[in-house]
């Protein structure tokens, strides 16, 4: 979490909910804190008047820590969500809607480090004698914005135009794969990407391979039953949800096997195949990779 400019921005701020410096003395704020549970190293606090009286989110010096009664964080649902993140976390993007309601949505997508995932931390903020709009909305996103950091590893296609030109990528889904040709040998890393922060994570070891092991290197298309299980269940549930209105059993069917059809149309994607002389291999998908091949093979193979 970024918190460099964090104050800077609240001691600007209008917002009559957001505590800092001398005001987090207040009564208000103090009652707040102490259902949150913390006493230290708080450099704001975002107080909610709730259901049950005072609480909200105490923005520390090493992450965050909260008490609310309403709320999510893929974890811990409402009615029960009081928590902290602190260490290997960061907040990547954040939103603050005013739905018709007198509060404020929150949701930040959070990406865990140590577990290696995201999911979003929503919540409502509900204040006495406080005007929410669609401004003040706006002014707690621009505060909580501040809080946002990158890793440096989202994936982006931009990150390709200035990369090695012995380096070759490989995209399908959610997996990276790198390809790094060295003078003598080359390394093959996968990388998981994130579906919501596009954060990459390695998937298992990096596979060295020696240049004088390789046979050769094909394409050639290898069946998916994920990916045919996924056709098959998005028919069906489409399918299952038209049933469930009264269009008929037909219908269900219908859905179903139109899932299994696309499914199956998309379950033999483009695969790369390194051959080494002892008959072992080595595998990765490719669709829409095909440049990037051209590109391995003219530098492994020159």
């Amino acid at each position: 979490m970024n918190t460099k400019n964090f104050v800077d921005v609240a001691m600007q701020s209008s917002l009559p909910f957001v505590y800092f410096g001398e005001r987090l003395n207040e009564e208000k704020c103090q009652k707040a804190l102490k259902k949150i549970g913390v006493d230290s190293n708080v450099l704001a606090v975002i107080v909610s008047d709730g259901l049950t009286g005072a609480e909200g989110i105490a923005i520390l010096e090493d992450g965050i820590k909260f008490s609310l009664s309403s709320g999510s964080t893929g974890d811990m649902k409402i009615p029960k969500t009081k928590g902290e993140f602190r260490n290997q976390f960061i907040i990547h993007s954040v939103s603050v809607k005013k739905p018709l309601l007198p509060k404020l949505d929150v949701t930040m997508l959070i990406w865990d480090g140590s577990k290696k995932k995201s999911y979003n931390f929503n919540f409502s903020l509900t204040a006495d004698n406080v005007t929410l709009e669609k401004a003040t909305a706006g002014e707690l996103q621009n505060l909580l914005t501040t809080l946002i950091e990158k890793t440096g590893t989202e994936f982006s296609d931009e990150q390709e135009k200035a990369k090695n030109p012995n380096e070759f990528d490989f995209v399908w889904r959610n997996i990276h794969a790198i390809i790094t040709v060295n003078d003598d040998n080359i390394i093959i890393r996968k990388m998981k990407i994130d579906e919501k922060t596009q954060i990459q994570t390695p998937k298992g070891e990096p596979i060295t391979i020696s240049r004088s092991a390789i046979d050769f290197i094909k394409i050639k298309r290898t069946f998916s039953v994920i990916t045919l299980l996924a056709g098959m269940g998005c028919g069906f549930g489409i399918g299952l949800i038209l049933f469930l209105l009264i269009f008929g059993t037909k219908v269900l069917i219908f859905f179903f096997l139109l899932g299994t059809f696309f499914g199956l149309v998309a379950s033999f994607p483009k695969t790369l195949f390194i051959y080494r002389k002892d008959g072992t291999k080595f595998k990765t998908v490719v669709s829409g990779g095909e440049g990037e091949y051209d590109g391995l093979i003219s530098v492994l193979f020159k």
